[in-house]
């Protein structure tokens, strides 16, 4: 494993803020079942506390979601300031030949401005991405009942077409473009990526994969407005046009404080922050100078945000704190906070199998399973201990994986792409299989065999509570996060 990305380690108190004060935040979170994967936090360009969720890693890449979208618009300021196009650019003039007939009058009249600040002039999204290909010509023979430029209608489509765009006019896809303007120059890793449309157009609004402290260098990029190291690198004008309140939203909360070019305004006076869905977060602070980076799984985004404006934002001083008393953090002050120990919540249950007689009821025999959102076809589990799974797939190809009794032990997970369970992990799959990298951890009840997979680079985890018996398994499969509910009961027979 890979030394993680820092800016400048240092303890927090000695760049003006008391540790206890992230304590706090985190607790907050956990009191409200919010499940962080890893976090990293920077004050005055020092990175003062990281960590990471076990199984997760700060080396692992994590899906960004509509965080992409902050990236997205980044690439069109690039190319403004390189004089490859206007904010006032019709869309349309990018791809005269795509229609064969004159398109809505509102269409027409579409700027690169209003494809930024989410004004297409849509009243719902055109549901492009359920289209086989051809996502440019899905958007631009959509209606658009409205003037473009005058109500805010959050639309990932528009933020494709961005993609789109610049890719027509560079000749390049989102991340190649990025790649020597952005990526390079911030030391980000090398092995960033974002899902391609069928088109081998990247997604723009959705797609990206990467670490936390590359979410993380990215803040403090933005929060240097455009500068790194002492060299310009995008105009300071486009950060603050990009990040400002360029448009209303109508809604409530950290979602009701304007939206800038693919950037929200947050509560806090001058915090912006691009956002993804299930939590992954890039928290901008000028005022306090400090970022966060955020991967996370939960449905409740608001309550990190909210909780960190209650913990940690007032917590932070313009002058240096106090030496820690405690000799052990006085030993830390020329490092990061870490917090090495954290975890996901541990899972009811005994991790001692091999004193169990009734997980011998399992071993050796192999399960025929009912339809699940899976396509499984049989599961099967070896007759000793590490008590290995393997799993058989309808094309003949199986998984077997190792569970950690009590503790996550990685494995790698091949499932079908036409399966249920796979869009949610990717949309971009180029073949019969979808490759992840998982980590399994199990403990036992009785005949009762709890199974919690955990896809590291995503937000989503599956549980499998399997009942067994001499006549077979009974199984309740369910996603703990998703944008449909993602649950099933089947069974298995020998």
């Amino acid at each position: 494993m890979t030394e993680p990305v820092l800016l400048a380690p240092a303890y927090p108190s000695s760049q003006g803020l008391d540790p206890d004060s992230i304590r706090q935040w985190l607790s907050s979170c956990s009191q409200q079942a919010i499940e962080l994967h890893s976090f990293m936090l920077l004050r005055h360009g020092h990175t003062i506390a990281a960590a990471a969720f076990d199984p997760y890693t700060l080396d692992d890449p994590h899906m960004l979601y509509s965080l992409s979208k902050s990236f997205t618009s980044t690439a069109i300021g690039f190319a403004r300031q390189e004089g490859r196009l206007s904010l006032n650019d019709r869309v349309l003039s990018f791809f005269p030949t795509i229609l064969p007939s004159p398109p809505c009058e509102h269409m027409r009249e579409m700027r690169i401005r209003d494809l930024l600040t989410m004004s297409s002039g849509h009243r719902e999204e055109p549901p492009i991405f359920a289209a086989p290909k051809d996502w440019v010509y899905a958007f631009l023979s959509s209606y658009v009942p409205e003037e473009p430029g005058r109500h805010f209608l959050y639309n990932t489509a528009a933020t494709y077409m961005l993609s789109a765009i610049l890719q027509t006019v560079t000749g390049q896809n989102l991340v190649d473009y990025l790649r020597p303007r952005l990526f390079e120059p911030l030391d980000m890793s090398t092995d960033i990526s974002c899902e391609l449309s069928p088109d081998g157009i990247a997604a723009g609004g959705f797609g990206f994969r990467m670490r936390t402290g590359d979410i993380a260098r990215f803040g403090q990029f933005l929060l240097q407005k455009g500068c790194w190291n002492g060299r310009r690198l995008l105009s300071e004008s486009w950060i603050e046009e990009a990040c400002g309140r360029r448009i209303e939203t109508g809604r409530d909360g950290d979602w009701g404080a304007g939206y800038g070019y693919q950037f929200w305004g947050c509560q806090p006076e001058g915090v912006f922050r691009g956002d993804g869905a299930f939590g992954q977060y890039c928290v901008v602070m000028p005022k306090q100078d400090m970022v966060l980076a955020v991967t996370a799984g939960t449905t409740d985004m608001a309550g990190i945000l909210t909780a960190f404006w209650d913990t940690v934002l007032p917590a932070a001083q313009a002058e240096p704190l106090p030496a820690p008393a405690d000799p052990a953090a006085r030993n830390q002050t020329g490092r990061p906070y870490w917090f090495s120990q954290l975890s996901l919540p541990p899972l009811p249950g005994s991790s001692e199998p091999a004193a169990s007689q009734a997980l011998a009821q399992l071993g050796g025999r192999t399960y025929q399973l009912s339809d699940n959102p899976l396509g499984l076809a049989r599961l099967s589990f070896s007759a000793k201990a590490p008590y290995t799974l393997t799993f058989h797939w309808p094309d003949g190809h199986q998984d077997t994986l190792t569970p950690g009794w009590g503790e996550w032990r990685r494995g790698q997970f091949q499932l079908p792409a036409d399966c249920k369970a796979v869009p949610q992990l990717s949309r971009d799959i180029t073949g019969p299989l979808f490759h992840s990298p998982v980590a399994l951890r199990a403990t036992l009840d009785g005949h009762r065999l709890l199974l919690d997979f955990c896809y590291v680079q995503t937000p989503f985890r599956d549980s499998w509570l399997i009942q067994f018996d001499q006549a077979g398994l009974d199984v309740r499969f369910s996603r703990k996060v998703g944008f449909q509910p993602l649950e099933a009961h089947f069974m298995g027979r020998i």
